[in-house]
This record gives structure tokens, sequence and C-alpha cells, in this order.
């Protein structure tokens, strides 16, 4: 004799209402291993839930109220593993074996029917009624959720209106069916395996995530879909999950967009310049001298770049994202940073430096994040070269002529030359050979090593240089790294430093 269900299982509130009185709903297969998606009409019997010898038949009726067919086979072992009490105790059956029979019933609350009748020797038997929906799409979307439940266990895709509807069903359906078992686990396992968590140039899967996260309050899920969505924006409002978003989370991606682009274009047009108002007179106070070699370094840097991409640098300011580009950059002043980093530093250090004289680096660079509200990277002194004044080596007695004395002047210049060029070398990471390689730092090395055309004392001009790697990086750290919460990156043509990724106020 059939048990009535259990009234905490079957509410109206556990599944989102829908309005429409219509026919019921296009339907689609969402096959994300192959990132396909296509129409499905096969509730009647679906081929993927239909395994010829297993032992359990599920049928989208109440018992006794119908002479439809099933329209799954699964082993019986997969319902009985669920540990479902729902499953279990008010829908199972093991009734006498029958012969099976052909029929057609049009009084299906989802308007399909069955292909065989249910009773077959030596198959239990589970009845899956709908609620009392006073819909059909209702009724329908209800023995959707119920097909996906098993497609979970089976491994095989969702199908429903949208993927975040699908999504969004299922998980309020385990909660529901599996209250005492924690499913959170087996439901993200069963999303990335089956490929739905791949965002990547992936708008639709992208905005379904959202639209789950939105529904479920899913934190940890809301920051890396809301971070590719931002940067997928464009392409994001024409997905149907998007249209399904609340006004809220839609106009928090729009602001979000928009403050994107633009700081991107403000970080495009100071790299195009290597920081000259952001570095300016007004922000460091240099000397002539330090100005004139910071502008004489600007140079260097201007010209290897045009020359590396064979073209205008920088690019066109109606084009800020040139991701090749930006990646390259930082790929190169990432090296350039390491190459000089003193990675033994302290910031008591840092203080003594600055109370020494000269261009105090750690105010500086502190003023600098503080500006752009930049976190300070690892390492914020550079290395810098020591080394002696060479003692004048003059000609003595009363054979000391004028001729002696040009000589001995031309020798200690070329003696201070080469030694100031071996305390720069000394002072750098050399151990590296991704760094020391890097086309950059070879540029940084030739330039370096050239003739001291501002006379300035080789430690500050090292200070000074360091300023504008720092800052640089910096800058390009901004436009080309993602959120710490965004794992998934590799492969996106489009920015992701989202500037903020802070949920609703749930």
């Amino acid at each position: 004799m059939q048990r009535e269900p259990r009234a905490r299982s079957f509410t109206l509130d556990s599944v989102p209402t829908i309005n429409s009185r219509g026919q019921v709903q296009h339907i689609a297969r969402f096959d994300g291993i192959n990132n396909k998606t296509e129409h499905w009409d096969h509730l009647r019997k679906d081929e993927e839930l239909w395994l010829p010898d297993a032992d359990c038949l599920v049928h989208l009726y109440a018992a006794n109220t119908s002479r439809r067919g099933p329209s799954l086979r699964i082993p019986l072992k997969l319902v009985e593993d669920t540990q479902c009490r729902f499953l279990l105790e008010d829908c199972l059956h093991r009734p006498a074996p029958t012969s099976p029979t052909t029929s057609e019933d049009d009084n299906s609350d989802s308007g399909y029917s069955g292909s065989i009748n249910g009773c077959q020797h030596g198959c239990s038997e589970l009845y899956i009624p709908s609620p009392a929906y006073p819909t059909r799409q209702q009724a329908h979307s209800y023995h959707l959720t119920t097909r996906n439940c098993f497609a979970l266990l089976l491994g095989v895709p969702l199908v429903g209106a949208t993927l975040g509807t699908a999504l969004t069903h299922l998980w309020q359906r385990m909660q529901l069916w599996h209250i005492d078992d924690p499913c959170a686990s087996k439901f993200h396992t069963y999303c990335q395996e089956q490929g739905y968590l791949h965002y990547v140039e992936n708008p639709d899967y992208a905005a379904a995530s959202l639209y789950f996260a939105e529904q479920t309050r899913a934190r940890d899920m809301w920051s890396e879909t809301f971070t590719h969505c931002v940067g997928m924006y464009e392409r994001l409002v024409h997905s149907e999950d998007y249209a399904q978003l609340c006004d809220e989370t839609k106009d928090m991606l729009a602001r979000s967009a928009m403050v994107m682009k633009s700081h991107i274009v403000g970080v495009t047009e100071s790299l195009g310049t290597f920081l000259e108002e952001d570095l300016g007179p007004d922000k460091l106070g240099l000397s002539k001298q330090l100005r004139v070699h910071l502008d004489r370094f600007r140079s260097t840097l201007h010209a290897f770049y045009v020359h590396e991409i064979n073209g205008y640098f920088p690019p066109d300011a109606n084009d800020p994202w040139g991701k090749r580009l930006w990646h390259g950059m930082y790929n190169d002043f990432h090296c350039l940073y390491i190459y000089l980093a003193d990675t033994k530093s302290t910031d008591e250090h840092a203080t003594t430096l600055g109370s020494q004289g000269g261009l105090c680096v750690a105010q500086n660079l502190n003023a600098f994040d503080h500006r752009h509200g930049f976190a300070a990277l690892p390492y914020t002194l550079p290395l810098l070269p020591e080394h002696s004044k060479p003692t004048p080596r003059w000609t003595t007695g009363p054979r000391r002529t004028l001729g002696s004395l040009r000589v001995s002047r031309s020798n200690t210049y070329c003696t201070q030359n080469s030694s100031a060029r071996q305390a720069l070398s000394k002072a750098s990471n050399q151990s590296d050979n991704s760094v020391t390689s890097n086309r950059l730092v070879q540029e940084y090395n030739r330039f370096e090593h050239l003739k001291n055309e501002e006379k300035l004392p080789t430690i500050e001009a090292r200070k000074v240089r360091w300023i504008l790697v720092y800052s640089v990086l910096q800058l390009l750290i901004s436009i080309t790294k993602a959120p710490a919460a965004v794992r998934h990156t590799q492969g996106a043509t489009y920015p992701l430093c989202v500037l903020d990724t802070a949920c609703p106020a749930w």
C-alpha cells in the first residue's frame, strides 16, 4: 500500500514559481564538456537515463494513477546509496510483476506519456509525482528537476529552460531530498566534471552560475562568476540567464564594467608616458639631475617597447586592452623587479636608509601605493651598489708634468667607471636564468653601464630607477591580475581586473 508523501517534501515554496500558463517551454540539454547546447525532448523516455540492465524503474506520477510507463531505468543501488528517506520510504515500491503493456495517457500532468507499462519482472519501482501545481509548465519543470537528480547520480548532463534554472532547481531539490546528507561537495564535483564551472570565454555558463549564486546566496561562487561576467559584459547581455538576474545584480555588473574600463584607460595613459605625471616633480621632489636621469631612463624604456612591438607605443587609447602587450610588460617588469630587489631588507632597514640622506625610496613608494590604493609589494627597497672611491695615483718627484697629470686623471676616471659598473652588477640578483635572460633586464643592464651623463652618485641613480620600476609594476598588476578569489583565468581574452567583487547585501 502506498504511503502518503511527507508534507514537508512538497511545498510550493520549494520550487520557484513560473507565472506563465502557456505551453511547455523550450528545453535544452547542456553538454558542458563539449560546450554544446541542443534541443531536448526526451522526458517520455530518456535514453541517457535508461540502462537496459538496471533494476529500478522511475515513474513521474503517483502509483495507481496512470497506465503510463516509466521514463527512467536506473540501478536501485544508486537510489539506496542516497539514503534519501523520501525516495526510499515514500516512493519505492516492489509490486508483483505483470506483463508489460503499451499505453498512452493524455492526462499526464507534465504533458508527456510513457513508452511501456512500468511493471517488469525483477524491477523495483519509484513513483515520483509532482505537487498539485496550478500550471502544466510548473509540473513539467518539477519533473525535469527529478530527472536531473538522477542525471547527477549517473554523471550525465542537465536539461532545463536555462542552465542557471536547472542548477538552481537541482540544488534546491537536493536540499529537500537529502536534508540529513551534506550534498554541497557532491553537487560541486558534479558541476566541475560536467564543465559547468568553466567560465572562461563562456558568458552563458558564467551568467548561469551567477544566477545560481544569486538565488542560493553562494558567496564562494559569487566573486569568480561576477568577475568573469564583468569581463564579458558586452557579450553577457545576450545570455538567457542574464535576463533572469535581479535588477541589483544587473546594476552592479554595469557599474563594475564601467569602472574597470575607466581604470584600464587611465593606467594605459599613465604607462604610455612611463608615469611622467604620476612621478612628476610635484610627487617626488627630485633634483634637476635626477629628473634628467629619470627622463633618459623613460626614453630608453619607450624606445625598447616601440622596437618590441614593432609599432606605436602606447597603443591607441580607443582600444586600451591589449592583453599580449600588458601581460608581456608585466612579465618584463616583474623580472626587472626581482633582478633589483633587496629581498633581505626590513622596515627598520628602510627607515635607516631614509635617515642617511638622499632620495627616500620607502617614503615615495608608500605615498604612491597610498594614492592608488595598492597593497605594497613584498620588497620595497632595491639592492644598492657599494664601492669605495679609488685613491688617485699621482706622479711624485720633480718629473711631475702637465702630461702626467692628464694621464693620471684619465686612469682615475676609467678606474672609477669600472668600479661603478662592477658595483652595479654585484648589486643584483643573478641566480635565476629566466630573470637575467629577459630582454628588458638585459636592456636595463646596458643602460645602467652607459656613461653617467648626469654625474649622479651611483646609489641615487639606482634609487630613482627603482622607484619607476616598482611603480610601473604596480600599475601593470592592477590591470593584468584578477581578484584572489578567481581561480580560472587561463585563456581569457578579456580583462579580469575587477576592483570590487563584493556580494549584494543578502
